[in-house]
């Protein structure tokens, strides 16, 4: 993937944990998406595994800190490889 495809999804996640912090109902299908889009990726994976991120939105909050926490690790994480 390049450097675009990284960054744009850390946007998606932030626009995810936005969404679940106003607790905008009509948006969880397209967060539970995002999530599991997301989630093929192996280094989002892997980061989303370390933040203890889940596709259950049984704790809104707690999920869209973790969602807001992985897509900044994620734009830290690709800007070091420029």
């Amino acid at each position: 993937m390049t450097k675009a495809d990284y960054l744009n999804i850390a946007s998606d996640l932030r626009r995810a944990a936005k969404w679940l912090w106003k607790n905008q109902k009509e948006k969880f299908p397209f967060v539970r998406k995002i999530i599991d889009e997301a989630s093929l990726n192996k280094e989002v994976k892997k980061i989303f595994k370390q933040f203890g991120v889940v596709n259950n939105l049984t704790n809104k909050r707690f999920i869209a800190e973790q969602l807001l926490v992985s897509s900044i690790r994620l734009k830290n994480s690709v800007s070091g490889r420029i």
